[in-house]
């Protein structure tokens, strides 16, 4: 079973979702993997015989979709809540711990305008991916204030009564993400019954706030059917008959 990992930290401002865009389709065009030789270290591909000695060389190779592979996507991405900076009066819309979604100050409602969930629905960003459901605040951008009462472990604790201390300069939003690469169709085709073939969610969250960042990282717990991934089919035609 494969499986790989790609971390990303990719173009910041809030206008600058275009860039964001712009900068998956580059890691996506560039990104290569070569298989390791059998010491374990990566075949030489300034030798000048290479071709010679492997002309399969391309079977060896692969991009970061690989039809076999389970593909997880992670990292500062950088996607706002706006395509503006805050002014002045914003801050006092920022959101805050609320027990009711309903509330005005819930983070629900500013994930209403969140960039990554526009571009994903309009098909211009981590083409294919998947996320599952964001149920924690904003990750970005807190407040010199909120990392020094980490580091005297005074930090907020996402409940009602507490404070999240953000930076007034900047929108509060999610961008720190971990998506991923659904079980491919012609896995769930062939899938026989009481067999598993698709990647269980198990948690999806905001970690503590670290002293020495603005950020909060995010984890993601799955859990990945344990069955390699068969190449597809030479014919799309063959999943429907599976």
């Amino acid at each position: 079973m494969e499986l790989t990992f790609v971390a990303a930290h990719i173009a910041p401002m809030e206008h600058a979702y275009e860039r964001r865009n712009q900068d998956w389709r580059r890691i996506v065009e560039r990104l290569v993997f070569t298989k390791s030789g059998e010491n374990g270290e990566a075949e030489d591909e300034q030798e000048d015989t290479a071709h010679l000695l492997r002309p399969n060389r391309r079977n060896v190779e692969s991009g970061m979709f690989s039809p076999r592979s389970h593909l997880f996507f992670a990292g500062d991405l950088n996607y706002r809540t706006s395509d503006v900076p805050p002014t002045s009066e914003d801050h006092a819309r920022y959101p805050q711990p609320r027990a009711s979604s309903s509330d005005a100050s819930h983070h629900s409602k500013l994930f209403q305008t969140d960039q990554l969930t526009r571009e994903l629905r309009a098909k211009r960003t981590l083409h294919g991916l998947s996320e599952a459901p964001i149920t924690f605040p904003p990750t970005y951008k807190y407040s010199d204030e909120a990392q020094k009462a980490a580091l005297l472990g005074e930090q907020a604790q996402d409940g009602p009564g507490d404070t999240w201390k953000w930076a007034t300069r900047r929108w509060p939003s999610w961008c720190d993400r971990i998506l991923y690469l659904e079980y491919p169709p012609w896995m769930t085709a062939a899938t026989k019954k009481g067999v598993k073939s698709a990647i269980q969610v198990q948690g999806y969250d905001a970690l503590p706030l670290f002293p020495t960042s603005d950020h909060r990282a995010v984890a993601l717990a799955v859990a990945v059917p344990l069955r390699a991934i068969a190449s597809p089919p030479s014919q799309i035609s063959d999943i429907d008959d599976a």
